[in-house]
């Protein structure tokens, strides 16, 4: 059998613990979004902004993370080097708030997302998700009327 895989997964988890990845400045972000069946919800995330920046990376979670994953954090991180803006979005009820829970089909989060007016300076919007928030992404992706 071979054990590299499970190695590389504990292995990476055992380092962000120990060293978690290092958090670029940052303010909070909400988002009220009204779902048709439970009424308002409150999203959450964070924003990072990099002046003059014209592009902004959407960075969505797998299951059971949030915006403060290790991964999406390190994501950030590449965004900001490469001099674009980040806003790291956890998924209706990923950030504790009991609200509501995501789901692989549940997609209006993004939507509501792009369309915030934090996200409106921006000419591009560029998608990256992990597992379940990949599939969320390249829903997204295939949607271009939707933001």
């Amino acid at each position: 059998m071979n054990w590299y895989g499970h190695l590389w997964t504990i292995g990476t988890r055992a380092s962000h613990i120990v060293r978690p990845p290092r958090e670029p400045p940052a303010v909070p972000w909400h988002l009220a979004v009204e779902d048709p069946d439970i009424g308002t919800l409150q999203l959450s995330g964070i924003l990072h902004e990099v002046d003059d920046a014209d592009t902004v990376l959407l960075v969505v979670h797998g299951m059971g993370g949030d915006a403060g994953s290790p991964y999406c954090v390190l994501a950030a991180q590449a965004a900001i080097k490469r001099g674009w803006s980040c806003l790291r979005v956890s998924l209706r009820g990923a950030d504790g708030q009991g609200q509501d829970l995501y789901h692989a089909g549940l997609f209006s989060d993004l939507t509501a997302a792009c369309q915030s007016a934090e996200l409106a300076r921006y000419r591009r919007i560029c998608v990256l998700g992990y597992s379940l928030g990949g599939h969320a992404c390249l829903w997204l992706a295939t949607r271009p009327g939707d933001r």
